[in-house]
């Protein structure tokens, strides 16, 4: 009852807060607790918050709740987010998760304007190809 109390604060936070760095951290907490209701307010941040730092944070966040739900807010963010450095987080995120949707989106990422952007992609997919190698020796 608790816990449930505290995500449903962390997504009030989330959704309603004016301080950008309190969003942040409301993400990566909601990240933590890994609920499955911790899902859905990252993705809308990730889509729609005008801070980049709260963007990169419900990325990372999707990361650790590790849902399948992510994977295509999480490519269209790679696609088309202004700030590197959240389509940087969208690939490494990408490649944690290992979906396979989003193969092609991370190989045209490797030709991003952004060397942060190609740096985190390439380690995405190395990442990805050692875990599959693991899984299938």
């Amino acid at each position: 009852m608790e816990a449930e109390k505290e995500v449903e604060g962390l997504i009030e936070t989330l959704d309603r807060c004016r301080d950008s760095e309190a969003r942040a951290k409301a993400a990566e907490a909601l990240g933590e607790k890994g609920d499955e209701k911790a899902v859905e307010p990252p993705i809308q941040a990730l889509r729609e918050d005008s801070n980049s730092h709260v963007r990169l944070r419900a990325a990372l966040a999707l990361g650790a709740v590790k849902d399948a739900a992510a994977v295509e807010p999480l490519i269209q963010s790679l696609h088309t987010d202004e700030d590197a450095n959240v389509r940087g987080g969208a690939a490494w995120v990408l490649g944690e998760l290992g979906d396979q949707r989003a193969v092609e989106t991370l190989i045209k990422a490797l030709k991003d304007e952004s060397i942060h952007v190609r740096l985190f992609t390439a380690m995405a997919l190395a990442w990805w190809e050692t875990t599959e190698r693991l899984h299938t020796s």
